[in-house]
């Protein structure tokens, strides 16, 4: 294809063989496919002439750096990329819902055993007052030792 560059500065075209540099006002006769065409085209500067080649099969390559990559024709990649917004919006759904059923769970009070369970293994003395509190209300004790004479008062009530 003939491609010219109609900007007032160096543009560089992606092409079956890796990027080629156009001076401004040049044109160069450079091998496109459909998707680097597609590309390049949508660059008001950039004029196209011809017809561009077809996109090779994905095939698999190995980069100077020894990783390896797959070249993905712009069709398929579109469909690729829908189907990723689709699993996305899924996933945002799905963490939703779970956010929704978490939100209920946290909203039932602990039972008193629950919230001496808390006294015994460790958890921070403010979540346990919070949990505590849920079930005596106002009346909650300031010390843990007063907070499970409470409880256990309440318990046995």
């Amino acid at each position: 294809m003939k491609v010219t560059n109609n900007s007032k500065a160096v543009q560089g075209i992606h092409t079956l063989h890796g990027v080629a540099y156009i001076h401004p006002g040049d044109s160069r006769d450079l091998v496109l496919t459909l998707s680097h065409a597609l590309r390049a085209e949508r660059l008001p500067f950039i004029e196209l002439e011809g017809d561009p080649v077809e996109d090779p099969a994905p095939t698999l390559s190995v980069s100077a750096d020894g990783k390896e990559g797959v070249y993905i024709p712009a069709a398929e990649f579109n469909g690729l990329r829908e189907s990723f917004e689709k699993l996305g919006q899924e996933n945002k759904a799905l963490r939703q819902r779970i956010a929704e059923l978490e939100g209920t769970g946290a909203q039932q009070p602990k039972t008193i055993d629950e919230v001496l369970v808390l006294a015994e293994d460790g958890t921070h003395f403010k979540t346990f007052e919070a949990e505590a509190k849920k079930i005596l209300g106002d009346a909650t004790p300031g010390t843990k030792d007063e907070i499970i004479a409470a409880l256990k008062a309440k318990q046995g009530a």
